[in-house]
């Protein structure tokens, strides 16, 4: 929050300049104080809601410029307000009531506006006007994060975040904008070890707030994060070892270093928890195609003949086929590939096994499905 007297000289400036320069501290603020009369009795008249709002942030404005020079030393060098109480029991109430203005503008989408109302709310927090009265600031900065960050302030954003983050009332919500502030603002290796520091610890304090899972599976599996990602995926299964979703990520880092057996136990897990989760049965089917080629690719590469061969190649046929009822399933269950792709493994299979009417129903569907991209 920036400092009063900088909020004073910049925000109050017109109102300082009509009280004339040649005058006193005492003077000045006897005439702001005038001013602030004259603003409450057009508040008191108004019937049009934005000049209510305009007028009741001039009052604001204006009293707290007036007990800034109030609150000056007097020739004996004593601090004595002579407006302040006063001012107090008066402005309070309507200062309270900028916050509905604030309100007024975001339900219209006048985000600008809102903001500009909010912020001052903010900035006047510390005066010794406004100090010790009721204030509902978690609920303001909480919409001013909210506010810049859908106009990509994310610093300013970040900064009522923060704010927020002091009224339990407001405090989970803001700390998904602080959180995806510093998402947008990643710089450098440090700023991304305190990003993913925060996230995980907002994670272990929420784990049922989906978003972020998403953003920590977002940050782990791009480039160069599988590491981190297989430590994250461990972790949270020694916690929840029921998570469908963590044993497919477990599997998905164990299939990108060609660790089939270990991708298709992780995959099984999944489906044990869900029999009808289709990525992670289409996945166990890959895996077994996968393995499968890569033993047939060993086996042509070995130069290996005789009766150890014609082994070899029925262990490879018989992983082919291991892959065959969960690529179907997937088929059975994803019949028009929303979810996942299964044609042409599928047709793969088949064509090995020398399935040929089979292989040549999934090459109609292949050839229609190309048709329907062009």
């Amino acid at each position: 929050m920036r400092l009063i007297v900088l909020f004073i000289w910049f925000m109050l400036f017109p109102a300082q300049s009509a009280v004339g320069k040649d005058l006193n501290d005492a003077d000045k603020a006897k005439a702001l104080n005038r001013q602030v009369d004259l603003l409450i009795g057009q508040l008191s008249t108004a019937t049009d809601s934005s000049f209510a709002i305009s007028t009741s942030m001039d009052i604001v404005k204006t009293t707290v410029l007036c007990d800034f020079y109030d609150s000056k030393p007097n020739k004996k060098g004593e601090v004595k307000p002579k407006f302040r109480q006063e001012n107090i029991k008066r402005v309070a109430p309507i200062r309270a009531h900028v916050v509905d203005g604030g309100m007024y503008y975001y339900n219209l989408r006048r985000n600008e506006d809102a903001l500009q109302v909010l912020e001052l709310y903010i900035e006047t927090a510390d005066s010794p006007l406004f100090l010790n009265t009721n204030q509902d600031l978690g609920l303001v900065t909480y919409y001013a994060s909210l506010l810049s960050f859908g106009m990509k302030k994310y610093k300013k954003a970040e900064h009522y975040a923060d704010v927020a983050l002091k009224d339990n009332n407001y405090a989970k919500d803001a700390a998904e904008i602080k959180i995806n502030c510093m998402k947008h603002q990643l710089t450098n290796k440090k700023d991304s070890a305190e990003y993913i520091i925060a996230l995980l610890e907002l994670h272990d304090m929420a784990p049922e707030n989906s978003s972020y899972f998403t953003m920590l599976m977002e940050y782990y599996t791009s480039s160069g994060q599988e590491k981190e990602l297989g430590q994250f995926v461990n972790n949270e299964l020694k916690k929840d070892s029921t998570n469908k979703q963590l044993w497919v990520l477990k599997g998905e880092t164990e299939m990108k270093t060609r660790m089939w057996d270990d991708a298709i136990s992780s995959y099984g897990k999944a489906v044990a928890i869900d029999s009808v989760y289709i990525p992670a049965i289409y996945n166990i089917g890959i895996c077994y195609l996968s393995k499968a080629l890569e033993m047939k690719g060993n086996l042509d590469s070995s130069g290996e003949k005789g009766t150890s061969r014609k082994a070899a190649r029925m262990k490879v046929r018989e992983v082919f086929s291991q892959s065959q009822p969960y690529l179907e399933k997937a088929k059975e269950l994803d019949p028009d590939m929303k979810i996942v792709s299964w044609a042409a493994p599928l047709y793969q299979v088949y064509f090995v096994l020398g399935e040929k009417e089979k292989a040549n129903e999934v090459k109609l569907i292949l050839d229609n499905s190309k048709l329907l991209k062009k």
